[in-house]
């Protein structure tokens, strides 16, 4: 076989996808590319073609370079970048039976395996997705369906498993991009990692336990206190600890959330007296404290040996708050705070509050605040809170673009401003239109909305004659304008989808200069 080169890549291209790429074509294309000396060339070679599936195919094998390079199963790297182009991006398939023939139940195993996913096919032909045991999704019908291809069975079951670990059908695995511990500084990579942690914080102990394990960390410590429902988890390994905190969840939770008056952050100072560092939300407060002896005696038990460890804080919703609260709390404990990265974070604390958490010793320099365009928890508290942090990224609408604020940046008037409240006006004690919205959100189901709902209904204008619903309650939720615009700007999902799809472009951006 003639080697490949730089002029030869395009027709060979051509010649190989002149029809959509099923199990053999996808091999080849992959063993050339694992082969090729110049992959930034194989690359841009397939993005520039002005064609969906050669895009397509460029970010896979992107995604999956590190493990096709490592991998000690070379056959299965290949099957699982297969798997994921097939379910994860809307390249072309073979769409008919007969153009291509694997065993899907096989292959849906293997993907699913990629998330801690269990499945299991029962006698009559039903397939249950276990991430909760207690909890299985059941599909009545699924596999192999009389007159398609394997591969758009696939795509259809593997937008289930999808659905059961993140709430949506098209997903990035953060586990194909390692954390960067060579740098300081803010890291996408580091973000869209512990985007997923702040994902993984909202499910089964056994489950957070398994992923983590499997995602390199041995040590992990699940947090809970029964009387706030505050939750989280600390994972370690030799490197590095990551704490992460749960967003809202349960009735309790948006009882926390509601309890907007303030109350005095305090600290230890250097004569063992406490030191108030302005006022925060006193139910952000309050749910901190209550588990925060376990996780200074957590802490404090894996860095015995090892004090200089880096500690990364992070969280969604509520625990994006309590991640902020516990990193100021932990700084002054001379714990080694590496980093804070926060996604759909309310404000938390008052003026003051903020330039403590900013003061050129504490942590302002390395908080980074991922917040979404149309996100309304990013917005509130409304009056007397700010948000803390030098570094402020916010979506705008594209799926993959950022407009980043850095406070490093400001004059000290520009700042100000930024910071500003209207110290004026008193908090609401019961503002029922702010109240209603977020109650209807809630009764709805804003993060985990009951994955039993899941139906699987044909949509003739979904382009594979196949799509997933949730039920009744959260369509109907989902049209109303200012409700959608909540849940679908809220979901941690989305934050993990954005920070994905940036990274890729950032890749191609700096092959292309």
């Amino acid at each position: 076989m003639t080697a490949l080169t730089t002029e030869t890549l395009p027709q060979w291209f051509d010649d190989i996808l002149a029809t959509p790429p099923d199990e053999e074509s996808f091999h080849r294309i992959a063993t050339e590319f694992m082969m090729f000396d110049n992959k930034p060339q194989f690359f841009l070679t397939l993005y520039q073609f002005n064609d969906q599936q050669y895009k397509k195919l460029a970010e896979t094998l992107l995604l999956y370079q590190q493990k096709l390079t490592d991998s000690d199963d070379t056959d299965l790297a290949i099957r699982n970048a297969h798997q994921h182009y097939i379910v994860n991006t809307n390249g072309d398939i073979p769409m008919k039976e007969g153009e291509d023939n694997f065993d899907v139940f096989r292959w849906a195993q293997e993907y699913a395996a990629l998330f801690n996913i269990e499945l299991i096919e029962q006698l009559d032909e039903t397939l249950m997705i276990i991430d909760d045991p207690d909890d299985p999704i059941v599909c009545e019908e699924w596999g192999a369906v009389r007159g398609q291809s394997s591969s758009l069975s696939l795509r259809q079951v593997g937008q289930l498993i999808n659905y059961s670990r993140y709430g949506r059908a098209d997903v990035i695995p953060s586990h194909l991009m390692p954390f960067d511990l060579t740098t300081n500084d803010y890291s996408k990579v580091n973000s869209f990692r512990l985007a997923d942690f702040s994902s993984l914080a909202y499910r089964q102990e056994d489950y957070v336990t398994q992923v983590a394990n499997n995602w390199g960390f041995p040590v992990v410590k699940c947090l809970n206190d029964d009387d706030t429902d505050t939750q989280g988890m600390i994972c370690a390994n030799d490197d590095v600890i990551i704490l992460c905190f749960r967003g809202t969840k349960s009735l309790q939770d948006w009882k926390t959330d509601f309890t907007v008056t303030m109350q005095d952050f305090e600290i230890i100072g250097a004569d063992d007296k406490p030191v108030t560092l302005g006022e925060v939300h006193s139910g952000f407060l309050d749910a901190y404290q209550s588990v925060a002896p376990i996780i200074e005696k957590a802490l404090l038990d894996i860095t015995q040996d090892d004090s200089d460890r880096p500690i990364f804080v992070t969280g969604h919703s509520l625990g994006a708050a309590l991640a902020q609260i516990a990193a100021l709390s932990l700084h002054h404990q001379d714990f080694n705070i590496q980093a804070v990265y926060t996604f759909g974070s309310p404000r938390v604390g008052d003026k003051e509050f903020c330039e403590a958490y900013n003061a050129d010793d504490a942590l302002g320099h390395k908080t980074y605040i991922h917040m979404n365009y149309n996100d309304l928890i990013t917005t509130v508290p409304p009056i007397l809170f700010a948000h803390a942090g030098w570094h402020h990224f916010r979506f705008d609408n594209k799926h993959h673009t950022m407009r980043i604020h850095n406070l490093m940046e400001l004059d000290d008037v520009q700042k100000a401003k930024l910071l500003a409240v209207d110290e004026s006006l008193e908090p609401p004690k019961d503002d029922p239109s702010l109240f209603k919205i977020f109650r209807d959100v809630f009764d709805n189901g804003l993060e985990h909305i009951r994955r039993k709902d899941i139906r699987q209904t044909p949509d003739d204008d979904d382009m594979l004659g196949y799509n997933t619903k949730f039920s009744d309650r959260v369509v109907n939720l989902q049209a109303q304008d200012l409700s959608k615009k909540f849940l679908n700007g809220h979901l941690i999902s989305n934050y993990l989808f954005k920070l994905a799809c940036s990274i890729i472009d950032d890749e191609f951006d700096a092959m292309e200069a």
